[in-house]
């Protein structure tokens, strides 16, 4: 008998909250507004668009102690439940690649963020969204330098920039499972939001004190899944804090009988955020 393993999310808005005095809730307008067919919000027909066969997310590994890769930032175009959206995103994809290291070896990415000037000027509250299309890298979870050209959240990297970002992992950083977004004050839940993310595994089968030594963990088909939350207007576009809107679709991944699989699942949302393995 074939075994399946299901991954739902829900359509609906991103939860309403207070930041700071400014609402990020969406507005009756961007909800209820005319747009393209398909992008209205509003309960997602399973049947017509679940069990989509499941598609795992590129996968890049390290060599000779170095992962090395460009990663373009810019917007692309991916159909949602019958929407046709518009949205920002890594290497033109809703879902970033897969990176896997081990410990002691670098992250080396070139970021190329190629999305246009923002043309907005900045806010009188600095807590206010804003920035929308400028963006940097931090590698969520790990324990790793925070200054310089590494994880450095309070660096930025603006529309039409290059910018070289290397993240060593020390010797001693345990193995698991991960993620990477942007991170920038202003415009992280914005872009994440749009899909951009993607998961890191620090992966060490060589140690005896890792679980990826066990022996039926190294035997395991390795599988990572990446919930995401989603979000547009009725234009299938996501311009503004306000303009939060519908949710993705339902996949199908299929499991042979009799097989093991190891799961690393990482919720990556503006709202939410949970990883297990």
């Amino acid at each position: 008998m074939a075994v399946a393993l299901l991954i739902l999310t829900v359509a609906g808005c991103a939860p309403a909250r207070q930041t700071h005095g400014v609402s990020l809730a969406p507005k009756p307008e961007a909800v209820t507004a005319s747009g393209k067919p398909g992008c209205a919000q509003g309960p997602l027909n399973a049947e017509e668009w679940g069990g989509q066969p499941f598609r795992p997310a590129p996968v890049l590994r390290s060599r000779n102690g170095t992962l090395t890769s460009d990663l373009v930032v810019d917007y692309h175009s991916s159909e949602i439940a019958g929407c046709q959206t518009h949205l920002r995103g890594y290497d033109g994809a809703l879902v970033g690649r897969t990176l896997r290291v081990r410990p002691g070896e670098t992250l080396s990415i070139t970021l190329r963020n190629q999305l246009l000037p923002d043309g907005v000027p900045e806010p009188d509250d600095v807590n206010t969204p804003h920035n929308f299309n400028t963006t940097n890298f931090h590698s969520h979870g790990l324990h790793v330098s925070p200054a310089g050209n590494a994880d450095n959240v309070l660096r930025l990297m603006p529309p039409q920039s290059e910018s070289l970002v290397e993240i060593h992992v020390p010797q001693d950083h345990p193995t698991g499972t991960f993620w990477y977004h942007s991170h920038v004050h202003g415009s992280t839940a914005l872009q994440v939001s749009s899909g951009m993310a993607g998961a890191i595994i620090v992966e060490n089968p060589d140690d005896p004190r890792s679980l990826d030594s066990v022996p039926e963990i190294r035997a395991a088909k390795d599988q990572v899944l990446l919930l995401q939350q989603i979000s547009y207007d009725a234009n299938g576009e996501i311009e503004n804090y306000d303009q939060f809107g519908p949710g993705a679709g339902r996949n199908q991944a299929a499991c042979q009988p009799s097989t093991v699989r190891l799961c690393r699942c990482l919720s990556c949302t503006p709202a939410r955020c949970s990883v297990g393995a």
